[in-house]
């Protein structure tokens, strides 16, 4: 666990945040953010889509995320005791964002059985699909349909990664990370 902790801590950070995510959390680093990379060499095209992708991942924490109080957890090394982890980096070629939050490890096949498939589908088909279900989904009680991952592997060419390790029988932790390039 404490190599995946050092995993974010390495590169050259643009931003970097633990704890708890909530709707102001939201507004704030997406504020700090475009400071930050208005200051820094990058194309246009390579800011925006950063901000957009940013926001898809805060809102996926902000309703995913799974709260460690009351639990074990709390009591596990310093790494569980936040809510949430994102770091954003600098890339030679573009920018990387990496999440990582705890969740029910029930929901890792079924997590990463999605994500194989969209890993599995060519850019071109994925808009199509986006489209479909954008057309045919019905919303979850939290009220997400699941494109956003479906979108931002459009925007970024499918290029990302992702990671389930286990933290005890209850829980998971989920590490994202996608690039965004050139």
């Amino acid at each position: 666990m404490k190599a995946l902790f050092e995993e974010f801590s390495e590169g050259q950070v643009v931003m970097k945040y633990y704890g708890k995510v909530n709707d102001h959390l939201v507004e704030g680093l997406l504020a700090s953010l475009e400071s930050r990379l208005a200051t820094l060499d990058l194309p246009k095209t390579i800011r925006k889509r950063t901000c957009y992708i940013f926001v898809e991942l805060l809102q996926n924490l902000y309703h995913h995320v799974k709260a460690s109080v009351d639990s074990e957890i709390d009591r596990k090394p310093y790494i569980w005791n936040t809510n949430a982890i994102i770091k954003i980096s600098l890339l030679p070629d573009g920018v990387r964002i990496q999440t990582g939050n705890l969740i029910d490890n029930c929901k890792a096949p079924s997590l990463s059985a999605m994500f194989e498939e969209i890993k599995s589908k060519d850019v071109s088909v994925l808009k199509e699909w986006y489209q479909e279900r954008l057309a045919n989904t019905t919303f979850s009680e939290k009220g997400t349909a699941g494109l956003g991952f479906i979108d931002m592997a459009r925007k970024t060419n499918n290029n990302f990664n992702f990671e389930f390790q286990k933290v005890d029988d209850m829980y998971d932790f989920f590490h994202f990370e996608i690039n965004i390039l050139k």
